[in-house]
């Protein structure tokens, strides 16, 4: 019998449930009518349901209504918050939003915290509340709960009312932080309302520990997620459930296993949404999106619903139904001030941030705090904490009735009130700038529209001459009639505004200095009837607000071209509106791109995962995935902006105007285009590589699956056949999205391997070194090292590239790539500071090494002598130009191609040497004297030769004996003209005649002698001259 009862109960609540939702859709259909919000209309039909709880007659009824209030407040939680919050911070933008992390932090926590000692204050010293009523602890509970704010109702309100996008994305996402804040420190101030507070800083770990751990426990289960849906993001039905299943496991674990920490579910859900919104959107399908969204919006609207039903009831029955007796007449008129003292409240600690918050990211206007402490409308999440209070049994039942009294009527009046008055301040305050720029377009479209209509009747017209139409109700019909209505309805509107305008606008231009000085030159016919001062900036903004369309209808046609995915596309759209919200500026929608995918933090993230061999395989396919998506955005801005310039050449618009806008557009797509070639492509080159290779596989199997439709269309494949080819299309198509690239984990060890420059050192070595070697991360724009800083270290670059510059040597800089070095000069010089400057040009992985350590490998290897002096000799020539003489104008290719014609040779002490020509790199040669012949070449070595020295090509052989450890590069005499036509292409016909009017005759004495730096003996030869005659 019992188990009958509990089966009947539980049919009651379902019961309820339906009820609630039938209620709630036809209210939502009477307050399209009615200037009430949907959630303010549906909870004043539950209070009044509650208040009448006691007439209700009716056995089943009765037993429905009392079902709702009898809900466990946990039970509520656990049914409906975990939906309700997860699709909040789902569908947050989270590009916009990382980009203002520091704002919703400090608008967040600090801003709460002093919100809720306000109105705790407020209700005790201003109110008077005793503590039969109030006493602190609980004064402050109160203040933590209705500082709280409803995400959904803020963002539909100001969504609706046309508020700037970067404000909507601010005030979201400080809702969430704010729900996940309020969450912790109600329950710790729950907790001292008890009596079982302890010291401050118990209290603070325990909150803090709720943080991180809720926190924790929602990046868990999003990377399961995360990882689930790539495998199933091709079937709606499966991915609505995953993320269902997600929200709500993830907030009973939080709140019901126990882990061996503290944890919050309500943090661990809104963390999961962030999550995911972060890192699986990429993932889902465009097919799939749709439906996942209806799906997410009903659960809103139904678990809205059903929660304002269940609260009004709870608030009707206990306040209303029963006659409350710790319910005074005073406490109405309290809730109304109460209720602007908590807009004050809220505006004072914007206020006092707004110093603060103005130090990170977009500056925050005074309009824009006032609106931000105005929009902050309370909903369902207040509404479940405050019956989470409410039914604490510790707490007095005045307690709980005062308490719900006040938060019931609280939420009431901000949803009445502030939501309907938001749209009007957002209008008349300006934050809308756009506003009155899109009514102008509208207007356009209406009369654009109009012309089309009346074409299309005066065609019809003319083919039904002879039929017996009624043209006035096919105009009616047709909508030209209603057309004529908004066209004149917007006309007027604008007319009056727009002359005001006008009239302001032309006296401050006449009334300027520079105003009547062009009304001058005009009167003169001094100046031009096209100026750039002639354009006015509203039309200019106007254009520009059209080009912004335009380029939406650009993006979207590329999308249904396949150009592009849903989530490359939604991104672009969003790029357009954060354009079209400052469209009183410049265009700059590549800055915020580049915000979205420039991102030195989750690189570094990423990197830091690699590390770990279980979770590698997830960290390769995130950053897959990143750059896959940065690539597809990207290319497509390049392309739709390509497009748009070539287009605007058709805008029936002033000259000064096209060029305006295409010198914008064009600076936008300039910077995408050098940041995909110069960051992507050279950070990341096999993931770009597999990238363009899924791409034009993806493209082979879509012009398949457009074939395979056409033959079946015409009846040349029959369905089961066409089913078969689809299925087995569909398989293809699968394979090559689950391509993923490999991301190892290559050792040190393994990469020194590979260099040339270590090839002749055995594996031992090779190890040690590695030991004693580590890896770097630098971030674009990042210095490697500073020029004057101490030189210790040799790096070899295993990703990106670096530009290396010197500010002592103007005329040196140079791009190295991957496989190159850096300080390797330094491994041969004596100078203990760096003489460059090493910065980042995209993402950079190096190997660093002591140069103490290189230099002691450099002693023990002839090749790896021969091999730093080849990859110095560029460097050096641009430090010293005026020992490398020739080779400092000479560019690094041309360089490397005469280093193919010479030998690197090293001869001890005492011996003696005989060449043709060479360098003298390092060393001294013994005094020697050869006979001086007329028109040859003049040494004379008195006080000896110390390198560097050029030994030019001359008609003889050198011999020299060594007086230390000489290095040379001695030339292959046979491959004298190569060297020399190698040298004179590169020079300019100016140098090459100023050079042929100089002595071409240097004596040794001549040559500077440094410590380090070189001097090739290569001179030009005369044009008309053989290169081997003895006068040069």
């Amino acid at each position: 019998m019992s188990e009958h009862l509990d089966v009947a109960q539980i049919a009651i609540v379902i019961f309820f449930i339906f009820i609630a939702l039938t209620i709630g859709g036809l209210v939502s259909e009477i307050t399209k009518k009615i200037m009430i919000p949907y959630p303010a209309a549906v909870f004043l039909v539950g209070i009044l349901i509650g208040s009448q709880f006691n007439n209700i007659h009716n056995h089943l009824l009765h037993r429905t209504v009392q079902a709702a209030f009898n809900i466990d407040a946990n039970s509520n939680m656990t049914l409906f918050l975990p939906a309700l919050v997860f699709s909040s911070a789902f569908n947050a933008d989270i590009y916009i939003m990382k980009q203002q992390i520091m704002q919703i932090f400090v608008l967040s926590f600090p801003s709460l915290l002093i919100s809720a000692s306000l109105i705790c204050l407020g209700l005790k010293l201003l109110l008077e509340y005793d503590d039969e009523y109030y006493s602190w602890g609980f004064a402050f509970v109160f203040g933590v709960v209705v500082t709280c704010t409803d995400t959904l109702q803020v963002v539909k309100i100001l969504s609706n009312a046309e508020a700037p996008k970067k404000f909507i994305s601010l005030v979201q996402g400080e809702s969430l932080v704010n729900n996940c804040a309020s969450m912790v420190l109600m329950l710790i101030a729950v907790n001292c309302a008890r009596g079982d507070c302890d010291l401050l800083t118990v209290e603070l770990s325990y909150g803090i520990s709720l943080l991180l751990g809720g926190a924790f426990v929602g990046i868990m289960f999003g990377l399961f997620t995360v990882w689930w849906i790539r495998r199933i993001n091709h079937n709606s039905i499966l991915t609505i459930n995953l993320t269902i299943v997600s929200a709500y496991v993830t907030y009973f674990v939080a709140e019901s296993v126990d882990l061996g920490f503290r944890k919050n579910g309500l943090v661990a859900v809104i963390t999961l949404g962030l999550f995911m919104s972060a890192f699986s959107k990429i993932r889902i399908r465009t097919e799939v999106e749709h439906p996942l969204q209806i799906f997410w919006q009903y659960t809103q609207f139904a678990n809205e619903t059903i929660i304002f039903i269940i609260t009004g009831v709870t608030c009707g029955y206990k306040i209303f139904d029963q006659q409350s007796p710790y319910i005074r007449k005073q406490d109405y008129i309290n809730t109304v001030l109460l209720y602007f003292y908590i807009l004050l409240s809220k505006f004072i600690s914007v206020l006092l941030l707004l110093p603060t918050i103005n130090l990170y990211g977009q500056q925050v206007k005074m309009s824009e705090a006032i609106l931000f402490s105005y929009s902050g409308t309370r909903g369902a999440v207040q509404l479940m904490l405050a019956l989470l209070v409410v039914k604490e049994p510790s707490f007095s039942d005045q307690w709980s009735d005062i308490f719900l009294f006040h938060t019931t009527f609280i939420v009431i009046l901000t949803m009445l009130i502030n939501g309907s008055t938001i749209p009007l301040y957002v209008k008349f305050s300006g934050l809308c700038t756009t506003a009155q720029y899109r009514a102008k377009v509208r207007l356009n479209f209406l009369q654009e529209m109009k012309e089309q209509i009346e074409f299309k009747l005066n065609q019809m017209k003319e083919d039904y001459k002879q039929k017996t139409i009624d043209w006035n109700k096919v105009e009616f019909f047709s909508g030209l009639a209603e057309t004529n209505r908004q066209i004149q309805q917007k006309d007027d509107k604008l007319s009056k505004k727009q002359l005001d305008e006008d009239n302001k606008h032309k006296k401050e231009k006449e009334s300027s200095i520079v105003g009547r000085f062009q009304k001058l030159l005009k009167s003169k016919g001094l100046q031009d009837d096209y100026n750039d001062d002639d354009i006015d900036q509203d039309d200019i903004i106007e254009t520009r607000d059209r080009f912004l369309m335009a380029l939406k209808q650009t993006y979207w046609d590329l999308y249904s071209q396949n150009q592009c995915g849903g989530k490359a596309y939604n991104l672009l759209i969003e790029s357009v509106r954060w354009d079209l919200d400052t469209v009183e500026g410049r265009m700059c929608s590549w800055d915020f791109i580049y915000n979205v995918f420039y991102s030195p933090i989750y690189m570094r993230f990423l990197y830091s995962l690699n590390k770990f061999p279980i979770i590698r395989r997830f960290s390769g396919d995130l950053l897959f995935d990143w750059v896959a998506m940065g690539y597809e955005v990207i290319s497509t801005y390049v392309r739709a902006h390509e497009e748009m310039e070539n287009m605007i050449e058709e805008f029936p618009i002033n000259v000064n105007l096209k060029k305006k806008l295409s010198k914008e557009s064009k600076e936008n797509r300039t910077n995408a285009e050098n940041f995909i070639e110069g960051y992507f492509y050279v950070s990341f080159p096999e993931i770009i590589k597999l990238i363009q290779t899924k791409k034009s596989a993806q493209g082979c199997l879509a012009s398949q699956g457009k074939y395979l439709l056409r033959k079946y269309e015409l009846g040349e494949l029959d369905f089961q056949q066409f089913q078969k080819l689809k299925l087995q299309l569909n398989n293809f198509v699968c394979n090559v999205e689950d391509i993923r690239p490999i991301w190892p984990q290559i050792s040190i060890h393994t990469k020194l391997k590979v260099l040339p420059l270590f090839s002749e050192f055995n594996d031992d070595l090779l190890k040690q070194l590695a030991l004693q070697s580590k890896e770097l991360l630098f971030d674009k724009d990042e210095c490697i090292y500073r020029e004057g800083d101490l030189a210790r270290y040799f790096y070899i670059i295993t990703r990106g590239r670096v530009n290396e510059t010197s500010s002592a040597y103007t005329n040196y800089s140079i791009s190295k790539d991957i496989g190159q070095f850096l300080s390797c000069h330094h491994i041969v010089l004596e100078s203990t500071l760096y003489i460059s400057q090493v910065l980042a040009a995209s993402l950079v992985e190096v190997i660093q090494i002591e140069i103490e350590l290189m230099v002691s490998l450099y002693k023990q290897s002839l090749y790896m002598q021969d091999f730093v002096w080849r990859d110095s000799i560029f460097s050096l020539s641009r430090f010293y130009p005026k020992e490398l003489q020739i080779f400092s104008h000479v560019e690094r290719e041309i360089i490397e191609n005469i280093l193919a014609f010479v030998v690197f040779k090293k001869y001890s002490a005492y011996t003696t040497v005989s060449f043709q020509a060479g360098i003298l790199l390092q060393g001294r040669l013994t005094e020697m004297k050869q006979e001086k012949k007329e028109d040859l070449f003049d040494v004379n070595c008195n006080d000896g030769i110390q390198g560097p020295l050029l030994f030019p090509f001359i008609n003889q052989t050198y011999t020299y004996q060594t007086e230390t450890v000489c290095s040379f590069f001695l030339f292959d005499d046979n491959k004298k003209e190569e060297i020399m036509k190698l040298i004179q292409t590169e020079r300019s016909s100016e140098r090459r005649r100023t050079r042929l009017q100089t002595d071409l005759r240097v004596s040794v004495s001549g040559v500077n002698r440094q410590s380090f730096g070189f001097s090739y003996l290569l001179r030009p030869s005369k044009v008309n001259l053989d290169i081997n005659d003895s006068k040069h």
